[in-house]
């Protein structure tokens, strides 16, 4: 007995929730909608939470259990059988059969379900894909919207998403993992793995934000994870404000800095390495032949009492700029003066 059959226009939250009071009594039952998801996104679900043993080439089986996931699975495919099971805990089983005829009679098969067995025999048989399966996948995911499609199918299965970017709950090692390794590859998406559990992390690139979240948002349907992606986006958007800045300031914010271990004293800017701050420092003092050190502390230090040619270059540059001398620098002529004397 197949169970209950609901037939509906649009799955919604609401919807599952019905359909999960109904299994506790039912145990079984069929969804005939109107959904019907792309390849990409199919792919990228059935790597995260497919059931890979039991699904054929007409029927494709997910083992779920949270709302979110749920919800992917009934807005994927036009007709769901499900069966639900009291084991350890409550687990429901969605049986997607895809067994179809076309208008001149051939049956259609699950093509996520057929590509995953190519692609596994292939990778269990020599351990890496070969040009036909890379030429496969790379059709596949050709375009930036075919790859947020993918990538969005695997975030409603097995992605979290943070502050810092999207982690894909795959081991590398496994099949799936290889799989989801290759098309990352292919489309040039930088990744970096988690040592402790070798799951894939996507950082918050300029390709991902740009070019990859944005085709997102359309495919993904988890609304919790949505509402993060967007998030991400629009953080990107907003560019923080930088504090306006002038030779004048730069060159007022000298320091008179004495290392009593080394018996040193220095005139010190601050600058942090590589910023405009500090190239902008860096050019100037080279341009007058003022000598300086940079150390780890985002400092830009100028020795003057072995160097003491280095305070009349300094003047110089004050003066070309019409500034007041600063008092760090006088005192370091002080300094130079008395120890002539």
């Amino acid at each position: 007995m197949r169970g209950v059959v609901f037939r509906v226009r649009r799955v919604t939250e609401h919807f599952v929730r019905d359909l999960d009071r109904i299994l506790l009594r039912r145990r079984s039952a069929v969804v005939v909608s109107r959904g019907w998801k792309c390849l990409q996104y199919r792919l990228g679900f059935f790597l995260g939470d497919g059931d890979r043993a039991r699904s054929t080439r007409y029927t494709v089986c997910y083992g779920v259990s949270r709302l979110d996931s749920k919800l992917a699975v009934l807005r994927s495919y036009p007709w769901v059988y499900i069966v639900a099971e009291m084991k350890s805990c409550w687990s429901v089983t969605y049986c997607c059969r895809c067994k179809f005829v076309d208008d001149v009679g051939r049956e259609y098969e699950v093509e996520e379900v057929t590509l995953y067995r190519k692609l596994k025999r292939k990778l269990l048989k020599s351990g890496e894909l070969g040009d036909g399966e890379l030429r496969a996948l790379k059709s596949l995911v050709y375009t930036a919207e075919d790859f947020a499609a993918f990538l969005a199918g695997i975030v409603d299965s097995d992605g979290c998403i943070d502050d810092y970017g999207i982690q894909i709950c795959i081991k590398r090692d496994t099949v799936e993992g290889r799989i989801v390794k290759a098309v990352f590859d292919l489309h040039g998406i930088p990744y970096t793995i988690i040592s402790r559990y070798h799951y894939f992390h996507l950082s918050k690139s300029r390709k991902l934000l740009d070019d990859v979240l944005p085709y997102a948002l359309k495919f993904v349907e988890s609304p919790e994870k949505k509402a993060k992606i967007q998030l991400l986006v629009d953080a990107s958007k907003v560019t923080s404000p930088r504090k306006a800045f002038t030779i004048r300031d730069l060159l007022q914010s000298i320091r008179l800095v004495y290392y009593p271990k080394q018996h040193m004293c220095y005139l010190v800017f601050h600058a942090k390495i590589n910023s405009p701050k500090f190239c902008l420092l860096t050019t100037l003092l080279r341009q007058y032949g003022i000598e300086f050190i940079v150390n780890a502390e985002r400092k830009i230090l100028i020795p003057f009492k072995q160097e003491p040619e280095n305070l009349t270059k300094l003047l110089k540059l004050y003066k070309r700029y019409n500034l007041m001398i600063p008092e760090p620098l006088k005192e370091a002529l002080k300094i130079v003066q008395e120890r002539k004397l």
